[in-house]
């Protein structure tokens, strides 16, 4: 949400240029403070543009905004700080920027949208937010034209399946049409090649379980654009589902609570595109999917939960959106990543995040990022406040001036056969080099043995069959003998 920060600090440092341009409008603005502009607000005239007859009157409400419904192609004068739009449907809740300076940025709720406007902007640009029903603003010469565009098709959903026949979602006890779907099923029939789902009203959801008890036929649906909630398991185990386009309103995918899992084990599934409006993605929710290649990631990312694509093994490239503060545990856990690039906002980075990815080569973090760092072109990700190694791959190489290597840092990483750590180390974590099952060469230079956390047992476990852990010759009984380092003994040996 950087964009979002800017836009805001930028309007708040442009108190003149606003009481300029209300002052412009006819109002003295002499010995008014800038918290006072409400009570100035109703002295402006508010036109810019003519509206039909039939458009409900503007009031001034006492907080200093305009709240009136528009109509296609009307024109509001932008000079108070806030203008309220109220739309004649409901608009889900979500928060937008766009890319101009002093622009627009708004957020939905019950059916409202608040937006700062910098009134004398003369740039023009045209914006999309989130809702069952869109707007577009345009400025001009320090005017908005706003447009509610209407969707179609909304009471349709479109599928195939694999014998032509009809899916019926399955229902678990308590759910309905309504719950599952918000609208109650009219009609349910499969035609012309396709399965056609009638509702009475705009569909606003996807629920039940398109897979049913031993139903697995669903290779295709589409999903109508007034959709803003994709309901937990809705697609898991489709494995003839081949690729799924979120609707361009749905802002989370999954639950915070209880987790997505929206396509778990969907072993056919190849490709996910996910819209600009999404903002998190909750716990498993394409986790498993097996024949994953593609992803394509909403640019506005805030939140990715934990083991999000877990075990999607053919996922060979993702790329993290700028914007991104927060990668889950597990994230990326077993994925055929092949270069990972963190950017400047991720602030933090859970366990196990990018565990197994052996066959990642090129690791990278964001010269501007403030919390992770890949010096030395190391070839993995250290938190730089503590000096600790969080993730490790198969060609890292681990630098002098870290201090700690993180729990489960390299685990899973079937593809190193050699590691050398530095004697800077002096604690090492929980299954740090855990299922490495080709290590076979360990070099320890510290004279001091490092502390192994979990008295040792898991910090080597399941490596390759006689793998050995060579420290300083003038250490090596100090080895054989240390906590943790003892239940390597008869693998401890000399440089």
């Amino acid at each position: 949400m950087s964009q979002l920060t800017d836009n805001l600090n930028t309007i708040a440092s442009i108190k003149g240029d606003i009481r300029d341009a209300i002052q412009a409008k006819g109002v003295d603005m002499s010995g008014v403070a800038f918290s006072g502009f409400a009570s100035k607000i109703g002295e402006i005239q508010t036109g810019g543009g003519q509206k039909p007859e039939d458009t409900l009157a503007e009031t001034i409400r006492s907080n200093g905004t305009y709240n009136y419904t528009p109509q296609a192609g009307h024109v509001f004068s932008s000079v108070a700080l806030n203008v309220s739009v109220a739309f004649p449907v409901q608009v889900y809740q979500s928060t937008y920027t766009t890319n101009g300076r002093h622009s627009f940025v708004g957020q939905y709720s019950a059916g409202m949208i608040d937006v700062d406007v910098h009134p004398s902007t003369s740039l023009s640009e045209t914006y999309t937010a989130n809702g069952t029903y869109a707007v577009s603003g345009e400025f001009s010469g320090g005017q908005v034209v706003v447009s509610v565009p209407q969707f179609t098709n909304t009471n349709v959903i479109y599928y195939t399946s694999r014998d032509n026949n009809v899916i019926t979602p399955v229902y678990n006890s308590g759910e309905t049409d309504v719950t599952e779907f918000g609208a109650n099923i009219v009609s349910n029939i499969y035609t012309g090649g396709q399965g056609v789902i009638t509702f009475d009203g705009p569909v606003t959801k996807v629920g039940g379980r398109w897979r049913g008890t031993y139903d697995d036929r669903l290779t295709s649906i589409d999903i109508p654009d007034s959709v803003t909630v994709l309901k937990d398991g809705v697609f898991s185990n489709c494995d003839y589902l081949k690729v799924l386009k979120i609707p361009p309103f749905v802002t989370k995918i999954g639950t915070k609570d209880t987790g997505g899992s929206i396509c778990s084990n969907s072993d056919g599934l190849t490709a996910v595109e996910i819209p600009p409006s999404v903002t998190e993605i909750y716990v498993e929710s394409f986790a498993f999917c097996i024949g994953l290649v593609y992803v394509k990631l909403s640019p506005n990312l805030t939140h990715i939960g934990d083991y999000v694509f877990h075990g999607c093994s053919a996922l060979e490239y993702v790329e993290i959106p700028d914007g991104l503060t927060e990668i889950g545990a597990g994230m990326f856990k077993n994925c055929g990543l092949t270069s990972i690039y963190i950017p400047a906002s991720v602030t933090d980075i859970h366990i196990s995040a990018f565990e197994g990815c052996s066959y990642a080569a090129i690791i990278s973090v964001d010269s501007n990022n403030q919390f992770y760092d890949s010096r030395n072109n190391c070839n993995a990700i250290i938190e730089t406040s503590t000096n600790s190694l969080i993730c490790g791959f198969a060609l890292t190489t681990i630098p002098s001036s870290v201090t700690e290597i993180y729990d489960s840092a390299f685990r899973g990483i079937t593809t190193l056969t050699s590691i050398t750590i530095p004697s800077s180390v002096n604690d090492i974590g929980y299954y740090a080099f855990g299922d490495c099952t080709n290590l076979t060469e360990v070099i320890v230079n510290a004279t001091t043995p490092p502390t192994l956390q979990g008295n040792g047992s898991t910090v080597f476990y399941n490596n390759a069959s006689g793998r050995l852990i060579k420290v300083p010759a003038a250490s090596l009984s100090a080895y054989q003998t240390a906590p943790g380092w003892s239940d390597y003994a008869s693998s401890i040996v000399a440089q």
